[in-house]
């Protein structure tokens, strides 16, 4: 949806043709450009009010972001949802813009028109060897689904920049490989992961089910293990 509050708006005009009546009597309202700063409590602990911060938008640079300007607005509530919106960590040490780290504009490893090469024009301009996807590149987006296949794209990306690297020794990832033992946690290869996927999929043909999956780690490893 953007910034654009007109397509949003239209979203919702959309649904409310498609719709069917209803007799609840029941109206909401969205206020837009607010920041909640504080919640105001009775006697009981029990919420009355939140104190909202209003917003005006102004453009810094390329983007255009909402800014506090001080001025305070009441709104009398009895029930508070929570919706946190998410940041990548600034500490990190890669660039931030938005709230997620700057990926490059010039999509030299695109997959599907997005770029997952960290950009970092003071420091290391293209930084060639470090990607980010899934909620690394975009904190706040959506739900596990979409997290995840950005995270397979991503992936892609990487395989891709892989590819333009001459070919090397193995010997520093088998090093790498045998001391992962020395951790004190299970190691998976790829064929254990591939044998927990036949076995999933082997169940949910005999019970005659669209997709199954094991409920809990023990029960993963064991399939694994016993492969």
């Amino acid at each position: 949806m953007g910034n654009n509050v007109g397509d949003f708006y239209s979203l919702l005009a959309e649904a409310r043709e498609k719709a069917t009546g209803c007799d609840s009597g029941l109206k909401f309202r969205m206020a837009f450009l607010r920041s909640p700063r504080r919640l105001i409590g009775d006697e009981q602990g029990r919420v009355r009010a939140i104190v909202f911060e209003i917003n005006r938008l102004v453009r810094e640079g390329d983007w255009v972001v909402s800014r506090g300007n001080e001025v305070l607005e009441t709104v009398p509530a009895d029930t508070v949802i929570f919706s946190i919106g998410s940041r990548v960590d600034e500490g990190f040490g890669l660039p931030v813009a938005q709230g997620n780290f700057v990926t490059n504009p010039e999509l030299r490893f695109p997959v599907d028109g997005i770029s997952y090469e960290v950009y970092n024009l003071d420091l290391c301009a293209h930084c060639e060897d470090i990607f980010v996807s899934g909620w690394a590149r975009l904190a706040s987006e959506g739900i596990v689904g979409l997290a995840r296949k950005d995270a397979e794209r991503g992936t892609r990306a990487v395989l891709k920049y892989l590819e333009t690297l001459p070919l090397v020794s193995s010997e520093g990832a088998d090093k790498a490989i045998d001391s992962l033992p020395v951790l004190e946690k299970t190691v998976v290869a790829l064929a254990g992961l591939k044998k927990l996927g036949e076995t999933e999929r082997k169940i949910a043909a005999e019970r005659g089910l669209p997709e199954f999956k094991f409920g809990s780690r023990e029960a993963m490893l064991k399939v694994i293990e016993e492969s």
